[in-house]
């Protein structure tokens, strides 16, 4: 959970949704199960459903893939990931986001492919390009702005993972 590999943005977007981001590369496989990575998920999933307007209006998952190795996807957590997505969990997924993939992208995502059902393979967007473009491909297609995308990717959104979960466990959540 600390490693922020995967994180829930502080701020929904224009439309309600929430913005989960999920950063490979700060995911060790040596340290972690792949049940302690899923288990992450539904609880980042769960925090952004205490929302509202996000039960209503659904939550965007974003793939920082940039700065991943190969060596870090790992199969089994993809596959539970996606299981999650399709059916497990009460969310409306209404995009996927990949941002900058890395040349290795298409190995991933050709099994990715494989345990995807149609209907969310029909949300996947993948954008390259500099971040300028990024942002503008965002901003024109999806209406996403820049102040609710992390600074990782180009946005002016600062993502600070710890002091969200800071704040959670003082809550009691």
């Amino acid at each position: 959970m600390d490693l922020g590999v995967i994180s829930l943005l502080g701020k929904q977007d224009d439309q309600g949704r929430s913005i989960l981001i999920y950063d490979p590369s700060k995911y060790d496989k040596s340290k972690y199960t792949t049940s302690s990575m899923i288990r992450t998920f539904w609880y980042v999933v769960h925090s952004a459903l205490e929302v509202e307007e996000t039960q209503k209006h659904g939550m965007i998952f974003l793939g920082d893939v940039y700065r991943a190795k190969l060596s870090q996807f790992d199969r089994e957590v993809s596959k539970g990931i996606v299981g999650s997505i399709s059916g497990a969990l009460p969310i409306r997924m209404s995009a996927i986001h990949i941002v900058h993939p890395p040349t290795f992208f298409r190995i991933v995502f050709a099994f990715l492919k494989l345990v995807m059902s149609k209907r969310l393979l029909k949300r996947i967007y993948v954008h390259s390009g500099d971040d300028q473009k990024v942002l503008a491909e965002f901003e024109a297609k999806f209406g996403i702005a820049k102040d609710k995308l992390p600074t990782t990717i180009g946005g002016s959104l600062v993502l600070d993972h710890h002091s969200w979960i800071k704040m959670r466990r003082d809550s009691g959540l």
